[in-house]
């Protein structure tokens, strides 16, 4: 599904919830966690066949017997380094796939507020459902913060 019929197609999930204060707030985090996902997800692809490509190319370009080949070998192998420590730094991939985990969880939470299923159900399903999706993110955020400050102590070591 293309992000823009992601985005649009988010307004099903979020139509029966009739606090708009809620309302606005699992939109938005949908929308958030969709959209970061959508980039990371480019990001990952771009710089992976970037990579793959450069790597590639390098015994090729070594067989050419010119001049300035040597340093031009050496060159684009730094530039495949340098994007291989950025996917890793930056944990590309995990993190899209962590957000786009998150858009599911909180979609299915919507989908069983809206088919009052299970807790939801009970008179204070929006109550319920907010401090569910409020658990959510703050898992999130703690596995943020873990990782974050985790690779920072690393790196001051």
């Amino acid at each position: 599904m293309k992000l823009k019929e992601e985005i649009e197609s988010l307004d099903n999930f979020t139509e029966m919830i009739e606090n708009q204060i809620i309302k606005s707030r699992v939109k938005h985090l949908l929308e958030w966690y969709v959209k970061k996902a959508t980039s990371y997800k480019c990001c990952y692809y771009i710089l992976s066949i970037a990579m793959i490509i450069i790597n590639a190319s390098i015994p090729v370009i070594h067989q050419f017997k010119w001049e300035q080949s040597k340093i031009f070998v050496s060159s684009i192998s730094a530039i495949a380094s340098i994007i291989a420590s950025i996917l890793t730094l930056v944990s590309v991939k995990d993190t899209w796939f962590r957000y786009r985990k998150h858009v599911e969880l909180i979609k299915t939470e919507c989908m069983l507020f809206n088919c009052q299923c299970g807790d939801y159900s009970k008179e204070d399903r929006e109550k319920i459902f907010i401090e569910n999706i409020e658990n959510i993110i703050s898992e999130e955020r703690g596995y943020w913060e873990k990782f974050k400050f985790k690779n920072e102590n690393e790196g001051a070591s």
